[in-house]
Parts: structure tokens; C-alpha cells; sequence
């Protein structure tokens, strides 16, 4: 669908107005949509969960709650583009503001 857009679009421009402006214009836009698909690709796949306090914090943790959770660990992708940057700030800021702990994991692991 986005590769018929931009052929189209680029196609009218071209033919309308101008080769450079059609030309920069189609070039301009097939990068728009390819980020916004490199997005749906790479968000999916940032992980990102709470853990139990005792798993962190050991036996020394505060245990008035045997199941509470202040600590989180998020996990990225192997490969994450300014594409997803605003999407992943989002998941990254909730959990920076719900949790004490967050963990960053950068592994690049290929059992995603």
C-alpha cells in the first residue's frame, strides 16, 4: 500500500510540477512511512515487566508487601531506530515514574 502511495504521489509531482520537486518530495514521504514501519517492527519488542522486591532486594528487602514491586526491568530490542524513540520514551517514562528501581537490559540476545 505505502510503496503505491509514494509511486503515485511521486508520479503526480513529477508531472505536475517538477522532476527535482517530485523527485525530493516521494523521497521525503517513503521515509516518513518507512519509519512509521520501523516503528510497529520495533516497539513490539521492547520488554518490559516488574519484578518482586525479594528477587532484587534479597532477604533484606522490606516485605510488607510479599508481592510488591518497586523494581522494573526493561529490555531492549537488538536494534532500536529514531523511528520508535518517542513510542519507547513512553513505555520507559511510565515505568521510570511507577517504579524505585528501573534496570536497563542491552543485551543483544537473539532469543527475542
Amino acid at each position: 500500500m505505502s510503496f503505491w502511495l509514494v509511486m503515485g504521489l511521486t508520479t503526480f509531482l513529477v508531472l505536475c510540477v517538477d522532476v527535482l520537486t517530485g523527485l525530493m518530495l516521494g523521497l521525503v514521504v517513503a521515509m516518513f512511512l518507512s519509519f512509521r514501519e520501523l516503528e510497529v517492527f520495533e516497539v513490539p519488542r521492547l520488554v518490559s515487566v516488574p519484578l518482586l522486591d525479594q528477587e532484587i532486594l534479597g532477604e533484606s528487602a522490606n516485605l510488607d508487601e510479599p508481592f510488591g514491586s518497586r523494581t522494573s526491568l526493561v529490555r531492549f530490542p537488538d536494534r532500536v531506530s529514531v523511528a520508535s524513540a518517542r513510542e519507547i520514551a513512553r513505555i520507559v517514562g511510565r515505568d521510570v515514574g511507577e517504579h524505585r528501581i528501573v534496570m536497563f537490559d542491552f543485551a543483544r540476545k537473539e532469543d527475542f
